[in-house]
């Protein structure tokens, strides 16, 4: 009885699901199309199994083959008639030339901008001017200087035009440094580079510090053009330091030979937070040694008013001013587009500290200056290198202590430098920049 039953439930089932079926109407899968010209396009009939038979309005505007595949020829409309028995669908499509999305279009020196042709697979670029704005066979238009010039796109015999206006980036607050001014020096020197990937610097004296992603310090000496001292920065705590930003402090004994020297914590696992690791440099029979006394955090970073500010991470760019005892942290303000500073007074404590709303001194706002790489600190001005990533221009900007302004800017690739320095010191009145090209440690000298 219960297989009776059973086999009765299926077939009840069945002949449902036949039912469903039949009653569904046949249809094509697109019953409107904006197509390109040159594109094809499959249409399909669907809940049908009878013999389609397929027919154009307008064969010049567009085919359309024995199985469905529709062929567009040029601009117009046209209507595509699916036959089965009796019954007929349409599909109305229409034909679009290719068009420009942007006619005309602002952009600053430098910055990058994808023009998109709508309705065109093939399209060639021109610019009237590459030395205003350049245009990539993708479409990437390029700031190159200020001025117009008009891009030009060829698709499908159609030729479509851009008005491009190149204004001088917003970044370019004080006076350009003229490259006629600036003097540049190549520096042979004996090779820079410790275990891993070289990153900032700073000069004490006649010698520099170069410290590298895996905590080894390097040190030249300008005198004797040579590396006089090599050690391991002290990580008995964990932490990974990434030494973007490296920068010298108050003394923590007065008869240290060497102030204390900051370096940052871009890669911190220990927290997210902006990290600073503060060292103790001192010498022995060995040679130098470092002792860690000191975190710096700035512990407001991940508090939510932070965020709603349009403040990322601060990203561990650290710089202090020996003379009047401050620190200033800096990072990207994405929302407001602007490079914010953070001043506070430069912590005496020889422990962990954690910097706070309430420690702040000031908070001033400059031009957006993407991709810090470091900075250095001297005579009332933070000497700063940005720049040279993602089609940013590499630059030096100089910043006023008293006024917290941009004072003076300089494009690298002026003076011939196509990259972005990993460090930046003053030494005898000098600006020293190095470089990482081709796996290699290049050390340039800047008189301005």
């Amino acid at each position: 009885m219960k297989r009776l039953l059973g086999f009765v439930l299926v077939v009840c089932l069945l002949a449902t699901s036949v039912q469903e079926s039949n009653a569904r109407k046949a249809k094509l899968n697109k019953n409107k199309l904006t197509l390109g010209i040159n594109v094809g396009y499959r249409l399909r009939v669907k809940y049908s199994r009878k013999k389609v038979k397929w027919k154009t309005s307008n064969k010049k505007i567009a085919t359309v083959s024995k199985k469905g595949y529709v062929k567009t020829k040029k601009k117009g409309k046209v209507t595509i008639t699916a036959k089965i028995g009796r019954k007929s669908l349409k599909c109305k499509v229409t034909v679009k030339a290719p068009s420009l999305k942007e006619k005309q279009i602002t952009i600053n020196r430098y910055e990058k901008h994808l023009l998109i042709v709508n309705y065109a697979k093939k399209i060639k670029w021109t610019s009237a001017n590459n030395d205003i704005a350049t245009i990539s066979q993708k479409g990437e238009l390029r700031g190159i200087r200020q001025g117009d010039t008009i891009i030009t796109a060829k698709a499908d015999k159609y030729t479509l035009t851009c008005k491009v206006k190149v204004d001088n980036d917003p970044s370019e607050q004080g006076s350009y440094i003229h490259p006629n001014t600036v003097k540049v020096r190549s520096i042979s020197t004996p090779l820079l580079h410790g275990k891993g990937y070289a990153q900032g610097g700073a000069i004490w004296g006649s010698e520099y510090f170069f410290v590298s992603s895996k905590a080894d310090v390097i040190v030249y000496d300008f005198n004797q053009n040579e590396v006089t001292k090599h050690f391991v920065l002290d990580q008995s705590e964990k932490h990974e330091i990434h030494c973007n930003s490296v920068c010298f402090g108050r003394k923590y004994d007065e008869n240290d030979p060497y102030p204390l020297l900051y370096v940052n914590a871009y890669n911190s696992k220990v927290s997210p937070e902006g990290t600073c690791f503060v060292y103790r440099l001192t010498e022995t029979e060995d040679g130098l040694t470092s002792t860690l006394v000191s975190t710096i955090r700035i512990g407001f970073t991940d508090q939510k008013l932070w965020k709603e500010e349009g403040n990322p991470l601060a990203y561990g760019n650290f710089v202090v001013n020996r003379d009047l005892g401050k620190l200033y942290v800096y990072n990207l303000n994405d929302k407001h587009h602007v490079t914010r500073f953070f001043v506070f007074d430069e912590p005496t404590e020889n422990d962990d500290v954690d910097l706070n709303k309430e420690d702040l001194l000031s908070v001033k706002d400059l031009p957006y200056f993407p991709y810090i790489q470091d900075n250095c600190y001297k005579d009332g001005k933070i000497y700063i290198v940005s720049g040279g990533l993602y089609g940013t221009p590499p630059m030096l900007r100089i910043i006023s202590i008293n006024s917290m302004k941009q004072e003076k800017y300089l494009y690298l690739n002026d003076i011939g430098l196509p990259y972005e320095p990993e460090s930046i010191d003053i030494y005898n009145n000098k600006l020293y920049l190095r470089f990482n090209i081709r796996d290699k440690i290049q050390l340039y000298e800047l008189t301005i």
